[in-house]
């Protein structure tokens, strides 16, 4: 893998600067794994064990993948698929890197059996190809092997499904930058929050929309949900006097 090129502009990039130092770390290592053409197989666990082969059983899914849509959000990559496997493209990848190799070493995305997809659609295709294991309809139900029986959901179980999707839903309508909806679920479903911490993330949020930092540009500055999420961004204490110095 030949060396890439990164350039001091990138202290300055308005588009790094909206990043998490964890998705900024990604870009990174998405770098200098791509092939000389800029591309990269966008499977999660191939992306996960080339940019972090000694932190990959510490990284979970959800947070690889909050990572991926701050930088599409970003438009910083992109998604495509071809024969139904993912790719993704680093953006304006020529412009900042030397092409050294006569041939790609995965299909391009201008090919003709080549699609531009989101990330989403990724991750469903990452949750379809799980295989099941399935018992065996030719062996006896013998007390050797036992087949263990379905047993249904609880009224109690139902009850704080419920609630937690109503506790996610009150979060989404009140958070203001409605991007990356399933990731932020995942996230918000990770903490399990009761409605103690479900109203200190209201709170929150209150006090950081009315910060000069998330109302400038038009809202640019905001993080998106899943990286104020995962990064606990409701514990940011904000200065009641001084908002306008509130950071994302």
């Amino acid at each position: 893998m030949p060396n890439r090129i990164i350039k001091e502009s990138i202290c300055t990039s308005d588009s790094i600067d909206h990043l998490s130092i964890e998705a900024e770390r990604l870009f990174y290592r998405l770098i200098v794994n791509c092939d000389d053409f800029g591309t990269l197989d966008a499977r999660l666990p191939i992306i996960k064990s080339k940019c972090f082969p000694l932190k990959s059983p510490d990284i979970t899914d959800n947070q690889l993948i909050s990572w991926l849509t701050e930088l599409e959000t970003q438009k910083m990559i992109f998604f495509y698929e071809n024969l139904d496997r993912p790719y993704l493209k680093m953006s304006s990848w020529e412009r900042h890197q030397q092409i050294r190799a006569k041939r790609p070493k995965y299909p391009l995305p201008g090919d003709d059996k080549s699609n531009r997809i989101s990330l989403d659609i990724i991750c469903n295709q990452e949750k379809s190809n799980v295989t099941v294991i399935q018992s065996n309809p030719i062996q006896s139900n013998t007390e050797s092997n036992p087949i263990p029986p379905i047993v249904p959901k609880g009224e109690d179980d139902v009850l704080k499904e419920t609630k937690a999707d109503e506790r996610f839903k009150t979060f989404w309508s009140a958070y203001p930058k409605k991007v990356g909806k399933g990731a932020a679920e995942k996230s918000f479903k990770k903490y399990k929050p009761d409605d103690s911490l479900l109203s200190v993330m209201m709170k929150a949020i209150c006090t950081q929309k009315d910060s000069d930092q998330w109302k400038k540009d038009g809202g640019q500055y905001i993080p998106n949900p899943a990286t104020w999420l995962n990064q606990r961004r409701w514990e940011d204490e904000v200065s009641q006097g001084r908002k306008d110095e509130y950071l994302t």
